[in-house]
């Protein structure tokens, strides 16, 4: 099938009646979209689309027929159950009670620099496979994490966001992907000097939202190579590095200056005070005003 006979996400989203509960259209995430819907029984076509279509069962059950199959019959997908219509596969379904799930719509790029890291040969020709109603607890559980996220306004920053991503498309390539999977990545010295490069623009951009991506294009690696060595060598995920940084930081400027929370919060690339202050208590167990007090 050609390119230009697939279709967006925009136009198949317009034929369905109902808004989403949850939408990430308009909140700046890279290369993945997730909507939260629930819909009343009906009959549902997506066309071939032009990007990988995840779905994850968010309702006790939901009972539906494959209409794609020539002898269809009554499925029930089970809480956390997942489908997966890769890109250039259309569908059509009769959902036969409510439906309430996570449509995620990822990106053939994002899933293409995923996989080099991953998969044995060509990137480009790296494909999901399609599946109907199975069973991926980790799968629910990272899609469920960025639909909290969401409804949270981003707790935990925009980089949690982009873990999240990372380690729910590279788990789609490794269990559902046509290709064959390279295990673990193995540590070089080379490895070393990513990280230290990778924790050197940290520090020089605390002030910014940082972005994966960011981090491994100064680091002249790729986002999931970038994700596995510093996990590996720091003994932490990239975010949770960034957050350590920030509050260690925040305690310095609290001990040594007069500066507000939210001039700190804005110095130190938290989006609020309020952020600030939940991330602080978090680490600390006081919030940065009695942090202030007893020092």
């Amino acid at each position: 099938m050609s390119d230009s006979t697939l279709k967006s996400r925009q136009s198949f989203l317009r034929e369905i009646p109902f808004a989403p509960l949850e939408t990430s259209e308009t909140s700046g995430w890279k290369d993945i979209v997730l909507h939260q819907h629930f819909l009343p029984p009906n009959e549902i076509y997506m066309p071939a689309l032009d990007e990988h279509f995840l779905l994850v069962t968010m309702a006790p059950s939901i009972k539906c027929e494959n209409l794609n199959s020539k002898r269809s019959k009554p499925i029930t997908f089970r809480q956390g159950d997942v489908a997966i219509a890769p890109l250039g596969h259309s569908q059509q379904w009769r959902w036969l009670t409510d439906y309430d799930a996570l449509n995620l719509f990822i990106s053939p790029y994002l899933v293409k620099e995923v996989s080099k890291d991953l998969l044995k040969g060509d990137s480009d020709s790296i494909s999901l496979m399609e599946l109907n109603g199975v069973a991926a607890p980790l799968i629910s559980s990272l899609s469920t994490a960025l639909l909290h996220e969401l409804k949270a306004n981003f707790p935990n920053g925009m980089l949690y966001v982009d873990i999240l991503t990372q380690a729910l498309v590279a788990n789609l390539i490794t269990a559902y992907s046509t290709r064959s999977y390279i295990p673990g990545i193995k540590l070089s010295q080379p490895d070393q000097k990513y990280v230290h490069d990778a924790i050197d623009f940290i520090n020089a951009h605390l002030n910014s939202s940082l972005r994966l991506a960011a981090i491994a294009q100064a680091c002249n690696i790729s986002v999931s190579h970038l994700s596995a060595v510093f996990n590996q060598i720091v003994g932490m995920p990239v975010h949770q590095f960034v957050m350590y940084q920030r509050i260690e930081k925040a305690k310095i400027l609290l001990k040594n200056s007069q500066k507000s929370l939210k001039e700190i919060a804005s110095e130190l690339g938290f989006s609020s005070q309020a952020h600030l202050t939940t991330n602080f208590r978090k680490s600390s167990g006081v919030t940065p005003d009695k942090f202030r007090q007893v020092i």
